[in-house]
């Protein structure tokens, strides 16, 4: 019968002919030291470096999941502890995050690796006369808006840059989430004073937000206590997640 050499390792069929079944023995001493299946011994080659990733068929098709690993736009439905999700968002947002499975946290278990922000931006110069003093507008054309994939907790990070035409103003950037304004002085609202016109200032909202539901949006709102024409630019919405059902 023949053996194959694995290092110190034999192998060799359980019994003849039987290629789903092999013993493992030591080659010093001839003893044997357990049975394992032909999956067990193809794990074993691996450990042990006689099979590499050249030896492995482009068309194998392993299942990632066996390596702990799952990429999709939704989760693998048994997942373990530990285990990765690359979570690949589809058109238009097209982002990749990875995750990793928390078994301990039932509400939201996969939680936020690495990856790219889901983002929506307005750059360019856009003016507008308003006054929303007492409640919240959208006046300019273009208004940066993202929508949740998911339920879970998200970091949120917007950024306004604006300016009065004709005298100092104070003046706020909000967001709102799901349809719903924000409250002055929130976590959801940054404010300044443009002290005279054209004074450009910066606004930068930066926080978590807690359970978040999938399909809500988030988008910019601005209020002022001067209606005049005001100029914003390099406003900015970018969100991640910190955890996710």
């Amino acid at each position: 019968m023949s053996r194959l050499r694995v290092h110190n390792l034999g192998v060799v069929p359980s019994t003849p002919g039987d290629s789903t079944a092999l013993e493992v023995f030591s080659l010093s001493s001839d003893k044997k030291l357990r049975t394992i299946d032909g999956a067990g011994l193809v794990r074993l080659l691996v450990a042990s470096g006689e099979v590499v990733n050249a030896d492995v068929a482009s068309g194998a098709a392993i299942e990632s999941s066996k390596f702990n690993f799952h990429i999709g736009s939704s989760p693998p439905g048994s997942p373990t502890d530990g285990m990765f999700w690359l979570y690949r968002g589809t058109s238009p947002n097209n982002f990749s995050w990875l995750m990793a499975y928390n078994s301990s946290d039932g509400t939201y278990p996969w939680h936020f690796i690495g990856g790219g922000d889901l983002s929506s931006q307005a750059y360019t110069n856009t003016g507008a006369v308003f006054h929303g003093s007492g409640g919240w507008t959208q006046p300019f054309g273009t208004n940066p808006q993202v929508t949740l994939p998911r339920n879970g907790d998200y970091r949120v990070i917007a950024t306004c840059t604006m300016y009065p035409a004709a005298n100092g103003a104070t003046w706020w950037m909000g967001l709102q989430i799901g349809g719903t304004n924000p409250t002055l002085d929130d976590a959801w609202v940054a404010g300044t004073y443009s002290p005279v016109s054209s004074a450009r200032d910066t606004v930068t909202i930066n926080t978590v937000g807690r359970g978040f539901a999938a399909g809500q949006t988030v988008a910019m709102v601005y209020q002022n206590n001067s209606a005049q024409n005001y100029t914003a630019y390099n406003r900015d919405i970018s969100v991640h997640p910190v955890r996710i059902s």
